[in-house]
């Protein structure tokens, strides 16, 4: 079972996984009403813009970002990528002008 619902764009409800072994440190995930797509801002004038959310596509291209989502809707940044926080579903891109 994945745990990011691939299969669906339905959100994952909770998923729990046991380790092979009892003793690891962490025992189970859980995961609850969250899909796997992230959300991309940039960063402007020390603020976070969002700029496109349920991003499924980052692809560098001479100097900028391509982004595209689950929609099919494109946004192309001229910049880099700064941060990307998996656990939070957040792509962070710094504009250059």
């Amino acid at each position: 079972m994945p745990i990011c619902g691939a299969a669906s764009s339905a959100p994952t409800r909770v998923w729990r996984a046991r380790w092979p072994r009892p003793d690891d440190a962490l025992p189970f995930l859980e995961v609850r009403d969250r899909m796997c797509e992230s959300h991309a801002y940039v960063l402007r004038n020390g603020r976070e813009e969002k700029v496109l959310d349920d991003v499924t596509l980052l692809k560098p291209e001479a100097g900028s970002i391509v982004l595209k989502n689950l929609f099919g809707d494109e946004v192309r940044i001229r910049g880099r990528v700064e941060e990307i926080r998996f656990m939070d579903h957040k792509i962070i891109l710094k504009e250059e002008l």
